[in-house]
C-alpha cells in the first residue's frame, strides 16, 4: 500500500499526518487522546500493514519496538512520557519502516527539548511543566517527510 501520494509521499504517510493532526488537537487541548481514536488508528496501521504486498511478520513485530521502548519508558517513570504516545509511535511503526520511526522519535524529542528551553528561558513554566507531546510528533512528521 505503498502508492505515490501528493509531494510524493504515500497513503501512509498521508493516514499518519491525518491521525497525528487529530492527536495534537486532542493532545493541546486537554493533553489527553481518546482511547477510541487510538484503537481506529491502529486498526488501520494494522490492516494497512498486513495486507502491503511486502508483509513480514518479523519486520512487523521490529518496527514496533520503537514504540514499546517508549511505553517501558513511561512505565518506569510514572507517564513522563504518556502510554498514548508510546503507542502512537508503535502504531506508527506499523506503516513505517525502522529508521524513519526512529528519526521521527529523535526529532520529535529534539523539538520538545527546544521547546522546553524556550519556555524556561522566557519563564512561563518550570522544569516541572509539562508539554503535551503529539504536537512535537505531528512537527518531526512534517520534517522527517520532507528531509528523507
Amino acid at each position: 500500500m505503498e502508492e505515490m501520494f501528493f509531494g510524493g509521499g504515500s497513503v501512509n504517510d498521508a493516514i499518519i499526518l491525518f491521525f497525528l493532526a487529530m492527536f495534537a488537537f486532542f493532545d493541546i487541548k486537554s493533553k489527553k487522546i481518546p482511547l477510541c481514536l487510538i484503537m481506529i488508528f491502529g486498526i488501520v496501521a494494522v490492516l494497512v500493514s498486513v495486507l502491503g504486498s511486502d508483509f513480514d511478520k518479523w519486520a512487523f513485530l521490529a518496527k514496533m519496538m520503537p514504540g514499546v521502548f517508549l511505553l517501558l519508558i513511561s512505565f518506569i517513570s510514572n507517564q513522563a512520557i504518556g502510554y498514548g504516545d508510546g503507542l502512537i509511535v508503535l502504531l506508527i511503526g506499523l506503516l513505517t519502516p525502522l529508521h524513519i520511526n526512529i528519526s521521527l522519535i529523535l526529532a520529535a524529542f529534539l523539538l520538545s527539548a527546544l521547546a522546553s528551553i524556550i519556555v524556561l528561558v522566557l519563564k512561563k513554566g518550570t522544569k516541572n511543566s509539562k508539554l503535551p507531546f503529539v504536537p512535537f510528533l505531528l512537527s518531526a512528521w512534517v520534517l522527517v517527510m520532507f528531509w528523507m
